[in-house]
């Protein structure tokens, strides 16, 4: 019977070593901002390579409008702090993610898209990496004249001034089932 369930750990751990996937992506900082004309995105995105092998792959993008209405998209490698190329689409950016074996790479990602009732971050397609984000921060400041209605996932917490108010946001193990969304009072 102990020969069976070594067996059959043995096979379990190689199949989870085998399914695993070379690119990790474990972290995501982000900063929202929303003033009386636009909803922008500061993040850095955190990429691991598991492999022993040098990694050059496309990386989609997504957003939550049509690229057509996003201004400002700049892409910096932070470990080199070059300027990154990408090309666009209807719905999406992609751009190529270059990596040495066993490196970890983080990756700046600004954007900003004009202020709209409902304004939308896509967070769901962290799905598709295999993982949830390990450790996942987001802030969101907005202006005192800026009323939220609601917010798709409460802050944890929140401080204010008498120009702005900040909310805050930590997820650990996070794998979310639905967008970031900040709908506003317009």
């Amino acid at each position: 019977m102990r020969v069976r369930i070594l067996i059959l750990c043995i096979i379990f751990f190689f199949y989870q070593a085998k399914a695993q996937k070379p690119i990790a992506f474990p972290s995501e900082f982000i900063d929202f901002r929303i003033d009386n004309q636009y909803f922008s995105i500061n993040g850095i995105y955190t990429f691991v390579n598991r492999t022993n092998k040098y990694i050059n792959n496309a990386i989609s993008f997504p957003f939550a409008v049509k690229t057509a209405l996003i201004d400002s998209i700049k892409i910096i490698n932070l470990k080199n702090l070059k300027t990154v190329q990408f090309k666009k689409y209807e719905h999406d950016i992609y751009f190529d993610l270059q990596m040495l074996p066993y490196d970890t790479i983080e990756y700046n990602i600004f954007y900003r898209q004009a202020l709209a009732k409902k304004n939308t971050y896509i967070l769901t397609t962290t799905n598709t990496w295999g993982a949830p984000l390990k450790n996942a921060v987001y802030s969101l400041t907005t202006i005192k004249n800026i009323k939220i209605i609601s917010f798709s996932y409460e802050p944890d917490s929140s401080k204010s001034d008498s120009i702005k108010t900040t909310y805050f946001w930590h997820k650990q193990n996070f794998l979310p089932q639905t967008e970031f969304e900040v709908i506003i009072e317009k």
